[in-house]
């Protein structure tokens, strides 16, 4: 996934948890990269707080644990950047009580707590309504495949209205992004009108009456065969630490795939406090 490949570089930790992170080869490449990561910076990968791959929800406390830690560590230091944790749930929806998302106190306290601690939260479901509507709320970007017109409805009618989105502006936006093949719609909430909408994370669509040249999007190539998908994330700040400038990156600053295009400024979200 490209968009995990440039959250690898600019933050300090990075969890999976995936029911299938042991079984799905689609897997390896990823493990691969932030094995690598945590050699190169001395992150001891068999210790328990620091191991980035779950199979279930039950290491969610850990991690936003440790996501608390290390920003009141941050803060202490003077540090006014809380440095970035980047988690990613996948495949973990499904399930009774809090072994799934719906219904699970961990999710919830990962989305919301998150917010404050330099949390980048991902979560990959094939149904809107199997994460919380309270974590759901936490949310700043959301995106959405070509999915069933019923789950669409309840996605378009939770978010119109909020941020002066419409119902209608939600249906012609859902509509253009999905129409070019595993085409996605790629919502900023809090972006301001005209940029709210995107097809893939290039095209903007919110104007969709102007003849937009939609092309395929790179950074979602591998989910070519994922058939329908929804995909939430929670916060998503900036990066964090004044040495992640551009000359870090080979004179290019990441590109940001919560906000298209964007620009990193070497900072990260303002510590307010966990």
């Amino acid at each position: 996934m490209k968009f995990m490949e440039e959250y690898l570089r600019i933050c300090e930790r990075v969890y999976i948890v995936s029911t299938t992170i042991h079984l799905d080869k689609g897997y390896e490449h990823m493990k691969q990269l932030i094995k690598k990561k945590y050699q190169d910076e001395d992150v001891d990968i068999e210790d328990a707080q620091d191991n980035p791959f779950h199979d279930d929800l039950t290491a969610l406390p850990m991690i936003v644990n440790g996501m608390i830690k290390r920003t009141r560590e941050a803060q202490d230091q003077g540090d006014s950047h809380a440095p970035l944790t980047l988690v990613l749930l996948d495949d973990v929806a499904a399930g009774s009580g809090s072994s799934g998302t719906r219904y699970n106190e961990d999710v919830l306290r990962l989305f919301t707590q998150s917010r404050h601690s330099g949390g980048v939260i991902l979560l990959l479901t094939q149904s809107y309504t199997l994460l919380n509507r309270s974590a759901r709320l936490q949310a700043t970007h959301v995106a959405v495949w070509a999915v069933q017109e019923t789950q669409w409805i309840q996605i378009r009618d939770e978010l119109a209205g909020r941020q002066g989105m419409s119902r209608e502006e939600l249906d012609a936006a859902w509509r253009t992004a999905t129409s070019r093949p595993h085409g996605f719609l790629w919502i900023a909430y809090n972006a301001p009108p005209g940029s709210k909408f995107w097809s893939g994370f290039t095209k903007n669509c919110s104007q969709v009456n102007e003849g937009i040249d939609y092309q395929s999007s790179e950074e979602w190539e591998d989910y070519k065969a994922t058939g329908q998908c929804f995909a939430a994330a929670c916060q998503a700040p900036q990066p964090r630490t004044p040495s992640m400038d551009a000359k870090s990156y080979g004179g290019k600053k990441p590109q940001f795939p919560g906000s298209p295009r964007a620009r990193h400024e070497g900072r990260g979200q303002v510590i307010k406090g966990p």
